[in-house]
């Protein structure tokens, strides 16, 4: 008999930016992590600059226990792009090391957490043995298929069969046989040997790791190449999508009615009050959303 895991078997990891802004939007999500998930074991943080996180942080009544890493590539890169994968990459190599055993649920800064969620993803990857990444997959939160996201990266992987390319919007230089071209293109030849689809990913605004998944990361060696993610425009999600398929493991939806993630991007898939009847605890993403600002969504869902 399995026995469900409880809720100190999950972690958070968050990725803030380097400005007062991003440290406030921080200060926000761990309140709803405390306010919703009191006995969660532990919060990894990684930023651009600790200080001023730090510095906001303290200004919480009830505390929460926090790991601060440094990105390691601060300044260099886009921080939506690259450099946020390789501060992620850091984070996981930390959650691998510190807290064995213990899935991750990933969140973005413009993530906001409504209900408890740590019982529920635990009791999912308990059912569903061979689960890497959870979360919003192959449909989105109104049952939409993602196919056009999953269309513009396996394009870019298609490209990455050329023995040079360009890419047009960055003027970015390519090649499969040097330099950041070669490292993805490597970890995409073997995602296709593991059975994968390079392109076909989770959406990065709020998701679940299993444990497995990151212990099988850490033993063949893929969470000691972060520097590789440096250069390579491919986003945090997609890149580690391709990962999770290399390890063996699958990629799952868990964002229908009742499960734990709303998540769409930008903005949100639905009127906020339509996403809580749908009965999901993390929702995303409360910036950039077409029919109500940032401020505003803030309220609303501080109120629970």
């Amino acid at each position: 008999m399995t026995l469900a895991r409880t809720s100190t078997s999950v972690i958070c990891v968050i990725a803030a930016g380097p400005g007062t802004r991003d440290a406030q939007r921080l200060v926000r999500l761990l309140t709803g992590i405390r306010r919703h998930e009191p006995e969660l074991k532990s919060v990894i943080v990684v930023s651009d600059n600790s200080d001023v996180v730090q510095a906001q942080v303290a200004k919480l009544i009830a505390p929460i226990p926090l790991l601060y890493l440094l990105n390691p590539a601060a300044g260099m890169g886009s921080g939506t792009l690259d450099r946020l994968t390789v501060g992620l990459t850091t984070a996981y190599a930390a959650a691998a090391r510190d807290f064995p055993g213990s899935h991750v649920v990933k969140l973005d800064i413009d993530a906001a957490v409504v209900k408890p969620f740590a019982n529920q993803v635990s009791r999912f990857f308990d059912q569903h043995e061979r689960a890497g990444m959870i979360g919003t997959f192959d449909l989105d939160c109104a049952d939409q298929k993602r196919r056009p996201d999953f269309a513009a990266w396996k394009k870019y992987f298609t490209r990455l069969d050329r023995p040079i390319w360009i890419w047009p919007k960055k003027l970015k230089l390519f090649s499969r046989y040097f330099g950041t071209g070669k490292a993805i293109s490597r970890w995409k030849r073997q995602c296709i040997a593991a059975g994968g689809v390079p392109g076909e990913f989770v959406q990065g605004g709020a998701y679940a790791l299993r444990c497995d998944t990151l212990a099988a990361w850490r033993d063949i060696g893929l969470l000691s190449e972060h520097a590789h993610w440096l250069g390579t425009l491919c986003s945090e999600d997609v890149g580690f999508s391709m990962w999770c398929q290399i390890a063996g493991f699958t990629l799952e939806r868990f964002n229908a009615p009742d499960q734990t993630f709303g998540v769409h991007n930008p903005g949100l898939a639905m009127p906020p009050a339509q996403l809580l009847l749908r009965g999901h605890a993390i929702v995303h993403s409360i910036k950039c959303d077409t029919d109500a600002n940032e401020a505003a969504l803030v309220r609303f869902f501080e109120q629970l």
